[in-house]
């Protein structure tokens, strides 16, 4: 997997971007590794990479596999754009922020996901308190819906038992099935 810019461990973009600007940096370290053609693996976030580079590059890409990938209402994408992120709770001389963030990250942890597998993505989401931007933003400003309704690759959708971010993958197989 990689990490897109202004995500995990990856280097600060200069200025918000687009989702079509993260595809392009996918399309780049496909290049980088001299892969004409791929299977492509998108998870959460990566859907919406992996279903605009099938669409731009479709010459790129054999099958995807997406995982996490289910439909939002149209509410259920403005909810999403309007909660702040656990970079956006506010800090205290007390360290409260620690425990709410801590509190978000075991929330999205599956049940018996023990603590210290949740550190990792709990660190790093508190490093991206000190990003000017964040990838999250181009996704969900992205209006994919368009693009859903013309990818015709060959897809595995997968949901984990527990994502909470998944959304309804039933609904998504349902309408890439017509």
């Amino acid at each position: 997997g990689i990490d897109l810019p202004g995500h995990g461990k990856s280097s600060d973009p200069d200025h918000e971007l687009k989702l079509e600007e993260l595809t392009d940096v996918a399309l780049a370290v496909l290049d980088e590794l001299g892969a004409q053609r791929t299977h492509i693996l998108g998870h959460h976030g990566g859907v919406s990479v992996s279903i605009d580079l099938s669409n731009r590059y479709s010459d790129r890409v054999d099958k995807v596999v997406m995982s996490g990938g289910g439909t939002r209402s149209s509410e259920q994408l403005e909810a999403l754009k309007n909660t702040p992120m656990t970079r956006d709770l506010p800090l205290d001389s007390d360290g409260d922020f620690l425990s709410q963030t801590w509190a978000v990250y075991r929330k999205m942890s599956a049940s018996k996901t023990p603590p210290d597998v949740t550190v990792r993505p709990f660190a790093v989401g508190l490093q991206a308190r000190l990003r000017p931007f964040d990838m999250h933003h181009a996704l969900y400003r992205w209006d994919g819906e368009k693009a859903r309704e013309v990818f015709d690759k060959e897809t595995l959708l997968i949901r984990g038992k527990e994502d909470l971010y998944s959304g309804d993958v039933a609904a998504r197989h349902k309408q890439m099935a017509n």
